[in-house]
């Protein structure tokens, strides 16, 4: 309490609400993050996202990517060595750009490296794995599987990673419309 000779100074009041809406906005943003870490926990994400399609069935290779290397990284993946899966997959981007399955395992590989993740990693991870996911489809929109793994994302990941349902939603009728085309649902 202020002592009745004191004066008052109107800059510090000024000061006192800029830190009161500082520590709001701090306080919010705290919320949210914890919120958010518990939706990744709770929706089990990094597993749901990443992992193979039972229907998957592997997709071509471009010629320029050996098959070797897309065997490495499956085998890799499959031994849930997912870090050296991702770095295989890397070098075999930088030579080839344009090589779907690439994209598309390695997508699957960023996703489950996000389940054991720091809150702030997993985020970073997740982005990259649905950016890994879409890639792949504009490279090949006929991949029933990385159509899927991407509905899968788009299902279970929290909207600040880029989750969405009514995008799932809008994906799932053009698997269901390649599937018809195709004649045979489920396979790539």
């Amino acid at each position: 309490m202020k002592h009745p000779a004191e004066k008052s100074d109107p800059r510090q009041k000024g000061k006192h609400v800029l830190q009161t809406k500082t520590l709001k906005k701090t306080e919010l943003i705290s919320g949210f993050l914890l919120f958010a870490c518990l939706f990744f926990h709770l929706q089990g994400f990094g597993a749901t996202i990443a992992e193979p399609s039972p229907q998957a069935s592997p997709t071509k290779i471009s010629d320029d990517v050996t098959q070797d290397t897309i065997k490495k990284a499956q085998l890799a993946y499959s031994e849930a060595r997912f870090v050296e899966a991702k770095n295989i997959l890397e070098n075999a981007l930088a030579d080839n750009p344009k090589c779907a399955e690439c994209l598309h395992l390695l997508g699957k590989s960023l996703g489950r490296m996000a389940q054991n993740a720091s809150f702030f990693s997993a985020v970073r991870l997740a982005r990259q794995t649905k950016k890994a996911f879409e890639e792949a489809i504009a490279l090949r929109p006929d991949s029933t599987a990385a159509l899927q793994d991407l509905i899968q994302f788009h299902h279970n990941a929290p909207r600040i990673v880029g989750g969405s349902r009514k995008k799932a939603q809008e994906l799932e009728r053009l698997l269901k419309e390649i599937q018809s085309k195709n004649g045979h649902p489920g396979h790539d």
